[in-house]
């Protein structure tokens, strides 16, 4: 009886002793969390942003990382006072549960590692994860475990800032990121007066919380199935640089991060949330403002200095990529007229394909579409006055219309390209013109009938010729199709892309297969002008909610970017696998091999089979082009 009376007066007494800490503390930091919400918070980014240095550690740090996703897309909603009385009913709600089980921290302080702070902050999570449901985004686990190796992938994760700032945690399925949840922990912490900072490691962000003795607890805000305080060393070994302690000390990494660095870290993940939308000049701005709130060392320095120069390249190919677009949908009308700017608009992506700078290019665009324009206005004020849809029309150095000048009564007719049969529009056979200018067909129209008269003849005879070269496939098997190598991509001798293959299967004509595989190649040449191809800078792994951490010699810089050009090229071939020609009907041999021989490309059509000399204009990919 003894012994319990005095082990009761023990436990009595620590209880005592811990309620008395417990209420000296809190009420010590919240008259410090008093002093921050008496001074006046900015209300929107701006006001942010203009907050004095010195005053910036008053400022809440959950309004910071807020106010940071203002303008991005996804947050054209945000209502930031909204979001701050969420913070407070979840910090009331913490104080509740918290003050409720403290008697668990009395009668089982082992079951707490004997530390008051370790019961505060996971009660603190306990509450955050099992009664607040705050979750890892799902979609968000892959990408993070695989790292943000490529722009692509990084452009793909920053396109949702709900998933990359706090404010996604504060409403609809409170998912988040390494981003955004362990500023939920230090804004409900600070709230309630803990001793909490944010601290950053390579590719990751995670809670500190002081305690006594000169001792600290690490907090992963990102567990959500326990409560998880790793040591020092385990964020400590997440750094990959070959001097170690050196790049912790220039990055400012494992420490607590002051308010104003707090801001940088903030703003690093909004400039990626703008570059994902495409928004590159807001980008270029917030870096230069970020630098002023992240650490002066060298490492930032050189890091910034190349993320600037990395995005003024992706900013560059993404103009590229926009004027290709623009020319590529550009509609051009059937009927007089087509087919000039049609070559008009092949012309135009030739001359991008050439490297020309993007304002000369911006310049041919816009004598283009002024060109277009008023052939347009002149088509429709001459069909509202005939009625007709059919006057040919001549825009300044028109090529398309084929001229015939009858010598017995001195008459010269015009005729629209575009409205010749097929194989007809790029020339006349001589054999054709002489039976024109015998037959005296002195009218467009005439000359129209008897031309598409001789294309239905000819096609009857072709399909007739076709059903008898089935036969005699069926029969002997199909013979090859030689094509004159110069006339294609060397890299296609051998072998062509699957999907290639597939596109130019059961074609015959030499001239139609060139054009294929010429449109092909020029559209996979487009497709590799992407930013990642041109970029000079690697993207470093990115993992959710972080920033990223400073490059170190050009010697890695270019070795990174062989790695990442071998790695995208291996990425190619895997998406691009090629086939033997031995498998297709289709042979590439010297032009040399070739001479003096026919092919019949299409029955009923003989054709001379194509040389480098003779290949009509390369193609590059516009939808809808016949």
């Amino acid at each position: 009886m003894r012994f319990r009376a005095a082990s009761f007066a023990f436990l009595t007494g620590c209880a005592i002793c811990a309620q008395c800490a417990f209420a000296t503390s809190t009420d010590t930091l919240s008259a410090n969390a008093l002093e921050a919400s008496a001074f006046n918070q900015p209300t929107n980014l701006a006001s942010l942003l203009e907050v004095p240095a010195e005053d910036l550690d008053k400022v809440d740090a959950g309004l910071i990382n807020i106010l940071c996703a203002e303008g991005l897309p996804g947050a054209e909603q945000l209502d930031v006072k909204k979001c701050l009385d969420e913070l407070d009913s979840w910090a009331s709600r913490v104080k509740s549960e918290t003050d409720r089980q403290f008697h668990l921290f009395v009668e089982h302080p082992e079951r707490f590692c004997n530390s008051l702070a370790y019961y505060r902050m996971q009660m603190l999570g306990d509450v955050l994860v099992n009664e607040l449901r705050m979750r890892y985004d799902p979609i968000r686990i892959e990408p993070s475990i695989k790292g943000l190796k490529s722009p692509n992938a990084e452009i793909e994760f920053f396109q949702n800032p709900k998933d990359i700032f706090l404010f996604g945690l504060l409403d609809g399925d409170r998912y988040g990121t390494c981003a955004s949840m362990p500023f939920l922990y230090v804004a409900v912490g600070r709230r309630l007066g803990y001793p909490v900072n944010l601290v950053a490691t390579q590719e990751h962000l995670y809670v500190r919380c002081e305690d006594t003795g000169g001792q600290h607890l690490n907090v992963e805000a990102t567990a959500v199935s326990r409560f998880k305080t790793p040591p020092d060393e385990y964020y400590r070994d997440m750094v990959t640089a070959t001097n170690r302690d050196d790049e912790i000390s220039q990055v400012g990494w494992l420490r607590p991060l002051s308010n104003r660095e707090i801001v940088g870290h903030s703003l690093l993940s909004r400039l990626f949330c703008l570059r994902s939308a495409g928004r590159y000049d807001e980008e270029l701005k917030t870096w230069g403002i970020a630098a002023k709130y992240l650490p002066g060392t060298s490492r930032w320095r050189e890091t910034i200095k190349a993320r600037e120069s990395e995005m003024r390249d992706e900013r560059r190919v993404a103009q590229w990529t926009t004027r290709w677009r623009q020319i590529q949908q550009t509609p051009i009308p059937p009927g007089p007229g087509y087919v000039y700017f049609r070559d008009q608009k092949i012309g135009l992506h030739m001359l991008m394909m050439d490297g020309t700078d993007l304002a000369t290019v911006q310049k041919a665009v816009d004598a283009f579409n002024k060109d277009l324009g008023q052939h347009l206005k002149s088509t429709i004020e001459k069909d509202a006055s005939s009625g007709s849809a059919l006057q040919p029309s001549n825009p300044p150095g028109s090529n398309y219309v084929s001229h015939f000048k009858f010598q017995d009564s001195g008459s010269e007719v015009a005729v629209p390209d575009d409205l010749m049969p097929p194989m007809m529009r790029s020339g006349l056979p001589p054999e054709i013109v002489d039976a024109i200018l015998d037959r005296k067909l002195e009218s467009e129209n005439a000359i129209l009938d008897f031309l598409w008269e001789r294309y239905e003849k000819g096609s009857l005879t072709k399909d007739s010729l076709l059903r008898a070269e089935m036969d005699r496939m069926v029969e002997n098997g199909p013979q090859p199709i030689l094509i004159a190598q110069e006339s294609v991509p060397e890299e296609y001798w051998n072998g062509l892309p699957q999907d290639l293959a597939l596109v130019i299967e059961g074609e015959k004509d030499p001239q139609q297969i060139i054009g294929d595989i010429r449109a092909y190649y020029l559209s996979q040449a487009a497709q590799k002008r992407t930013p990642q191809a041109t970029t000079g800078v690697p993207t470093p792994a990115f993992s959710p909610g972080t920033f990223h951490a400073p490059l170190a010699t050009s010697d890695y810089l270019e070795r990174q970017r062989r790695i990442q050009e071998n790695t995208e090229a291996e990425a190619y071939e895997r998406q691009h696998p090629k086939i033997p020609l031995s498998q297709t009907r289709i042979r590439f041999v010297p032009t040399s091999s070739m001479q003096g021989r026919q092919f019949t490309a299409t029955p009923g059509y003989p054709m001379s089979l194509p040389t480098g000399s003779t290949q009509p204009a390369i193609q590059p990919p516009i939808e809808g082009n016949p």
